[in-house]
Protein backbone atom coordinates (compact mmCIF):
# COMPACT_ATOMS: atom_id res chain seq x y z
CA UNK A 1 0.00 0.00 0.00
CA UNK A 2 1.43 3.36 -1.03
CA UNK A 3 0.98 6.59 0.87
CA UNK A 4 -1.19 9.19 -0.77
CA UNK A 5 1.24 11.93 0.24
CA UNK A 6 4.09 11.13 -2.09
CA UNK A 7 5.52 14.55 -1.19
CA UNK A 8 9.02 14.30 0.14
CA UNK A 9 9.06 16.19 3.46
CA UNK A 10 12.73 16.95 2.91
CA UNK A 11 11.69 19.09 -0.06
CA UNK A 12 9.40 21.32 1.92
CA UNK A 13 7.47 24.38 0.83
CA UNK A 14 8.90 26.08 3.93
CA UNK A 15 12.14 26.50 1.97
CA UNK A 16 10.32 29.11 -0.08
CA UNK A 17 9.19 31.10 2.95
CA UNK A 18 10.70 33.37 5.58
CA UNK A 19 10.26 32.54 9.24
CA UNK A 20 8.46 35.67 10.41
CA UNK A 21 4.71 36.14 10.58
CA UNK A 22 3.05 36.78 8.23
CA UNK A 23 5.33 34.54 6.23
CA UNK A 24 6.78 35.96 3.02
CA UNK A 25 8.57 34.49 0.04
CA UNK A 26 12.32 34.35 0.55
CA UNK A 27 12.75 36.73 -2.38
CA UNK A 28 10.67 39.29 -0.49
CA UNK A 29 13.76 40.28 1.49
CA UNK A 30 15.34 43.57 2.55
CA UNK A 31 18.03 43.09 -0.08
CA UNK A 32 15.39 42.96 -2.82
CA UNK A 33 13.69 46.11 -1.51
CA UNK A 34 17.01 47.94 -1.39
CA UNK A 35 17.82 46.79 -4.93
CA UNK A 36 14.47 48.08 -6.16
CA UNK A 37 14.99 51.39 -4.28
CA UNK A 38 18.36 51.67 -6.03
CA UNK A 39 16.72 51.15 -9.42
CA UNK A 40 13.92 53.59 -8.54
CA UNK A 41 16.37 56.33 -7.56
CA UNK A 42 18.32 55.91 -10.79
CA UNK A 43 15.08 56.12 -12.75
CA UNK A 44 14.06 59.29 -10.87
CA UNK A 45 17.39 61.08 -11.41
CA UNK A 46 16.32 64.13 -13.41
CA UNK A 47 19.33 66.33 -14.14
CA UNK A 48 20.16 66.83 -17.81
CA UNK A 49 23.84 66.16 -18.63
CA UNK A 50 23.85 69.47 -20.53
CA UNK A 51 23.20 71.35 -17.28
CA UNK A 52 25.61 69.25 -15.22
CA UNK A 53 29.20 70.51 -15.03
CA UNK A 54 30.30 67.07 -13.81
CA UNK A 55 30.35 63.71 -15.58
CA UNK A 56 27.89 62.19 -13.13
CA UNK A 57 24.69 62.76 -15.13
CA UNK A 58 26.24 61.06 -18.16
CA UNK A 59 27.14 58.04 -16.02
CA UNK A 60 23.63 57.93 -14.55
CA UNK A 61 22.23 57.91 -18.08
CA UNK A 62 24.23 54.71 -18.70
CA UNK A 63 22.75 53.30 -15.50
CA UNK A 64 19.24 54.27 -16.66
CA UNK A 65 19.75 52.23 -19.83
CA UNK A 66 20.71 49.20 -17.74
CA UNK A 67 17.85 49.43 -15.24
CA UNK A 68 15.39 49.37 -18.14
CA UNK A 69 16.68 45.85 -18.76
CA UNK A 70 16.00 44.96 -15.13
CA UNK A 71 12.52 46.44 -15.15
CA UNK A 72 10.33 48.09 -12.53
CA UNK A 73 6.73 48.29 -11.31
CA UNK A 74 6.16 50.97 -13.93
CA UNK A 75 7.32 48.71 -16.77
CA UNK A 76 5.26 45.83 -15.33
CA UNK A 77 2.15 48.03 -15.30
CA UNK A 78 2.81 48.94 -18.93
CA UNK A 79 2.96 45.23 -19.82
CA UNK A 80 -0.38 44.60 -18.11
CA UNK A 81 -2.05 47.59 -19.78
CA UNK A 82 -0.92 46.23 -23.14
CA UNK A 83 -1.97 42.68 -22.19
CA UNK A 84 -4.32 42.25 -19.19
CA UNK A 85 -3.41 38.54 -19.09
CA UNK A 86 0.31 39.27 -19.10
CA UNK A 87 1.05 37.57 -15.77
CA UNK A 88 -0.81 34.37 -16.53
CA UNK A 89 -0.32 33.80 -20.25
CA UNK A 90 2.27 31.51 -21.81
CA UNK A 91 3.56 33.99 -24.35
CA UNK A 92 7.08 35.17 -24.90
CA UNK A 93 9.36 35.52 -21.89
CA UNK A 94 9.45 39.18 -20.75
CA UNK A 95 12.59 41.03 -21.73
CA UNK A 96 12.95 42.64 -18.32
CA UNK A 97 14.00 40.69 -15.22
CA UNK A 98 11.46 42.22 -12.84
CA UNK A 99 8.44 41.22 -14.93
CA UNK A 100 9.88 37.71 -15.30
CA UNK A 101 10.20 37.43 -11.52
CA UNK A 102 6.62 38.55 -10.94
CA UNK A 103 5.32 36.21 -13.65
CA UNK A 104 7.21 33.31 -12.01
CA UNK A 105 5.75 34.18 -8.60
CA UNK A 106 2.28 34.37 -10.15
CA UNK A 107 2.85 30.90 -11.62
CA UNK A 108 3.86 29.70 -8.14
CA UNK A 109 0.59 31.05 -6.75
CA UNK A 110 -1.41 29.17 -9.39
CA UNK A 111 0.52 25.96 -8.77
CA UNK A 112 -0.01 26.27 -5.02
CA UNK A 113 -3.76 26.62 -5.55
CA UNK A 114 -3.88 23.55 -7.82
CA UNK A 115 -1.82 21.49 -5.40
CA UNK A 116 -3.93 22.48 -2.38
CA UNK A 117 -7.19 21.73 -4.17
CA UNK A 118 -5.89 18.34 -5.33
CA UNK A 119 -4.61 17.32 -1.90
CA UNK A 120 -7.80 18.41 -0.19
CA UNK A 121 -9.91 16.50 -2.70
CA UNK A 122 -7.85 13.30 -2.48
CA UNK A 123 -7.67 13.53 1.30
CA UNK A 124 -11.46 13.82 1.56
CA UNK A 125 -12.32 11.10 -0.98
CA UNK A 126 -11.34 7.78 0.61
CA UNK A 127 -13.07 5.82 -2.15
CA UNK A 128 -11.58 7.78 -5.05
CA UNK A 129 -10.69 5.35 -7.89
CA UNK A 130 -7.00 4.90 -8.64
CA UNK A 131 -7.39 6.14 -12.21
CA UNK A 132 -8.87 9.41 -10.91
CA UNK A 133 -5.93 9.80 -8.51
CA UNK A 134 -3.64 9.02 -11.42
CA UNK A 135 -5.11 11.84 -13.51
CA UNK A 136 -4.84 14.28 -10.60
CA UNK A 137 -1.22 13.26 -10.04
CA UNK A 138 -0.49 13.88 -13.70
CA UNK A 139 -2.15 17.29 -13.49
CA UNK A 140 -0.03 18.22 -10.47
CA UNK A 141 3.10 17.11 -12.32
CA UNK A 142 2.05 19.14 -15.36
CA UNK A 143 1.42 22.25 -13.29
CA UNK A 144 4.75 21.84 -11.51
CA UNK A 145 6.57 21.54 -14.85
CA UNK A 146 4.69 24.53 -16.24
CA UNK A 147 5.66 26.69 -13.26
CA UNK A 148 9.23 25.44 -13.37
CA UNK A 149 9.51 26.28 -17.08
CA UNK A 150 9.50 29.96 -16.09
CA UNK A 151 12.33 29.50 -13.60
CA UNK A 152 15.85 30.34 -14.75
CA UNK A 153 14.38 32.48 -17.54
CA UNK A 154 16.21 35.50 -16.14
CA UNK A 155 19.27 33.85 -14.60
CA UNK A 156 21.82 34.96 -17.21
CA UNK A 157 20.26 38.43 -17.52
CA UNK A 158 20.47 38.97 -13.76
CA UNK A 159 24.16 38.01 -13.70
CA UNK A 160 24.95 40.36 -16.61
CA UNK A 161 22.94 43.14 -14.96
CA UNK A 162 24.89 42.78 -11.72
CA UNK A 163 28.22 42.89 -13.55
CA UNK A 164 27.26 46.01 -15.53
CA UNK A 165 25.81 47.86 -12.53
CA UNK A 166 28.78 47.10 -10.28
CA UNK A 167 31.06 48.62 -12.91
CA UNK A 168 28.84 51.67 -13.43
CA UNK A 169 28.49 52.22 -9.71
CA UNK A 170 32.25 52.08 -9.22
CA UNK A 171 32.63 54.86 -11.82
CA UNK A 172 29.80 56.80 -10.14
CA UNK A 173 31.49 56.46 -6.77
CA UNK A 174 34.81 57.73 -8.16
CA UNK A 175 33.06 60.64 -9.90
CA UNK A 176 31.14 61.45 -6.72
CA UNK A 177 34.33 61.62 -4.66
CA UNK A 178 35.98 63.80 -7.30
CA UNK A 179 33.02 66.18 -7.60
CA UNK A 180 32.69 66.38 -3.82
CA UNK A 181 36.15 68.00 -3.80
CA UNK A 182 35.13 70.27 -6.70
CA UNK A 183 32.01 71.33 -4.78
CA UNK A 184 34.08 72.01 -1.70
CA UNK A 185 36.34 74.26 -3.79
CA UNK A 186 33.30 76.06 -5.26
CA UNK A 187 31.84 76.68 -1.82
CA UNK A 188 35.15 78.01 -0.58
CA UNK A 189 35.34 80.31 -3.59
CA UNK A 190 31.76 81.51 -3.00
CA UNK A 191 32.61 82.18 0.63
CA UNK A 192 35.64 84.21 -0.39
CA UNK A 193 33.66 86.25 -2.94
CA UNK A 194 30.88 86.94 -0.43
CA UNK A 195 33.52 88.41 1.86
CA UNK A 196 35.34 90.22 -0.95
CA UNK A 197 32.33 91.97 -2.53
CA UNK A 198 31.29 93.97 0.59
CA UNK A 199 34.92 94.99 1.04
CA UNK A 200 35.05 96.38 -2.51
CA UNK A 201 31.72 98.13 -2.01
CA UNK A 202 33.05 99.68 1.18
CA UNK A 203 36.14 100.97 -0.66
CA UNK A 204 33.93 102.56 -3.30
CA UNK A 205 31.78 104.22 -0.63
CA UNK A 206 34.88 105.55 1.16
CA UNK A 207 36.32 107.19 -1.94
CA UNK A 208 36.75 110.86 -1.38
CA UNK A 209 35.72 113.71 -3.68
CA UNK A 210 39.26 114.03 -4.95
CA UNK A 211 39.71 110.32 -5.79
CA UNK A 212 40.69 109.76 -9.38
CA UNK A 213 38.20 108.55 -11.95
CA UNK A 214 40.52 105.67 -12.79
CA UNK A 215 40.49 104.46 -9.19
CA UNK A 216 36.67 104.52 -9.14
CA UNK A 217 36.45 102.70 -12.49
CA UNK A 218 38.94 100.04 -11.39
CA UNK A 219 37.02 99.37 -8.19
CA UNK A 220 33.67 99.22 -10.02
CA UNK A 221 35.16 96.86 -12.59
CA UNK A 222 36.57 94.72 -9.79
CA UNK A 223 33.14 94.69 -8.11
CA UNK A 224 31.31 93.71 -11.32
CA UNK A 225 33.84 90.96 -11.99
CA UNK A 226 33.48 89.60 -8.47
CA UNK A 227 29.66 89.72 -8.67
CA UNK A 228 29.65 87.94 -12.02
CA UNK A 229 32.06 85.33 -10.70
CA UNK A 230 29.87 84.83 -7.65
CA UNK A 231 26.80 84.29 -9.84
CA UNK A 232 28.65 81.75 -12.00
CA UNK A 233 30.04 79.82 -9.02
CA UNK A 234 26.69 80.01 -7.26
CA UNK A 235 24.90 78.49 -10.28
CA UNK A 236 27.53 75.75 -10.62
CA UNK A 237 27.31 75.07 -6.91
CA UNK A 238 23.51 74.74 -6.96
CA UNK A 239 23.53 72.30 -9.90
CA UNK A 240 26.35 70.25 -8.44
CA UNK A 241 24.72 70.24 -4.99
CA UNK A 242 21.52 68.91 -6.57
CA UNK A 243 23.53 66.26 -8.45
CA UNK A 244 25.32 65.19 -5.27
CA UNK A 245 22.06 65.14 -3.31
CA UNK A 246 20.49 62.76 -5.83
CA UNK A 247 23.54 60.58 -6.39
CA UNK A 248 24.48 59.93 -2.76
CA UNK A 249 21.49 57.65 -1.96
CA UNK A 250 22.06 55.84 -5.26
CA UNK A 251 25.63 55.04 -4.25
CA UNK A 252 24.49 53.96 -0.78
CA UNK A 253 21.78 51.64 -2.13
CA UNK A 254 24.25 50.21 -4.66
CA UNK A 255 25.89 48.35 -1.79
CA UNK A 256 22.90 45.97 -2.01
CA UNK A 257 23.37 45.05 -5.69
CA UNK A 258 25.36 41.89 -5.05
CA UNK A 259 23.17 40.60 -2.20
CA UNK A 260 19.96 41.59 -4.01
CA UNK A 261 20.84 39.65 -7.17
CA UNK A 262 22.09 36.69 -5.10
CA UNK A 263 18.73 36.63 -3.29
CA UNK A 264 16.88 36.59 -6.62
CA UNK A 265 18.99 33.73 -7.99
CA UNK A 266 18.73 31.75 -4.72
CA UNK A 267 14.94 32.06 -4.83
CA UNK A 268 14.90 30.98 -8.45
CA UNK A 269 17.04 27.90 -7.71
CA UNK A 270 15.14 26.92 -4.56
CA UNK A 271 11.80 27.24 -6.32
CA UNK A 272 13.00 25.24 -9.32
CA UNK A 273 14.34 22.45 -7.09
CA UNK A 274 11.08 22.31 -5.15
CA UNK A 275 8.92 22.21 -8.26
CA UNK A 276 11.11 19.51 -9.85
CA UNK A 277 10.75 17.39 -6.73
CA UNK A 278 6.98 17.72 -6.71
CA UNK A 279 6.78 17.02 -10.42
CA UNK A 280 8.86 13.84 -10.23
CA UNK A 281 7.01 12.67 -7.10
CA UNK A 282 3.68 13.15 -8.86
CA UNK A 283 4.90 11.15 -11.85
CA UNK A 284 5.97 8.37 -9.50
CA UNK A 285 2.47 8.34 -8.03
CA UNK A 286 0.85 8.11 -11.46
CA UNK A 287 3.15 5.18 -12.34
CA UNK A 288 2.11 3.45 -9.12
CA UNK A 289 -1.56 3.91 -10.04
CA UNK A 290 -0.98 2.59 -13.54
CA UNK A 291 0.74 -0.49 -12.11
CA UNK A 292 -2.42 -1.22 -10.18
CA UNK A 293 -1.03 -0.80 -6.69
CA UNK A 294 -3.40 0.45 -4.02
CA UNK A 295 -2.79 4.00 -2.83
CA UNK A 296 -3.50 4.56 0.84
CA UNK A 297 -5.95 7.50 0.97
CA UNK A 298 -5.46 8.04 4.70
CA UNK A 299 -1.93 7.20 5.88
CA UNK A 300 -1.56 6.46 9.57
CA UNK A 301 0.81 9.42 9.89
CA UNK A 302 -1.72 11.81 8.36
CA UNK A 303 -1.86 13.99 11.48
CA UNK A 304 1.87 14.12 12.15
CA UNK A 305 4.12 17.10 11.42
CA UNK A 306 4.44 15.98 7.80
CA UNK A 307 0.77 15.07 7.39
CA UNK A 308 -1.70 16.28 4.81
CA UNK A 309 -3.15 19.17 6.77
CA UNK A 310 0.28 20.60 7.55
CA UNK A 311 1.39 20.30 3.93
CA UNK A 312 -1.84 21.94 2.75
CA UNK A 313 -1.42 24.74 5.29
CA UNK A 314 2.21 25.22 4.31
CA UNK A 315 1.36 25.55 0.64
CA UNK A 316 -1.47 27.85 1.64
CA UNK A 317 1.17 30.11 3.18
CA UNK A 318 3.12 29.95 -0.07
CA UNK A 319 0.03 30.86 -2.07
CA UNK A 320 -0.77 33.82 0.20
CA UNK A 321 2.84 35.02 0.17
CA UNK A 322 2.99 34.76 -3.62
CA UNK A 323 -0.26 36.70 -4.02
CA UNK A 324 0.98 39.40 -1.66
CA UNK A 325 4.26 39.72 -3.54
CA UNK A 326 2.50 39.91 -6.92
CA UNK A 327 0.08 42.60 -5.69
CA UNK A 328 2.81 44.73 -4.14
CA UNK A 329 4.94 44.30 -7.28
CA UNK A 330 2.71 46.81 -9.06
CA UNK A 331 3.50 49.54 -6.53
CA UNK A 332 6.50 51.82 -7.04
CA UNK A 333 9.32 51.34 -4.56
CA UNK A 334 10.03 54.30 -2.32
CA UNK A 335 11.78 54.71 1.01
Amino acid sequence: MKNLLWLNPAISASRLLTGESPRKLIIDHDSFSHLMNYISKIDQFNIDPIDDPSNISTLVQSAKNQVKNFGSPKILREHIVADPNFLSNDGDIPKDIYSSIVRLVNELSQFSGTLIASLQFMNNKSNLPDDARNEMAKEIASQADKANSKAHSFNDSAIVFKKEMVQINERLKNAYEKEAKVLQGINEKIGGLKYQIPEIEKKIDDLGYFSSRKTKENLKSELESAQQELTEFDNKGKVLTDVMKQIEPIINEANWIDLGIKNILDFETTLSDTLKSFGSSAINLSVVAQDGETIDPKPTWIDTAIGAEDIINEWGDVKNAARSFSSNALIDYEE
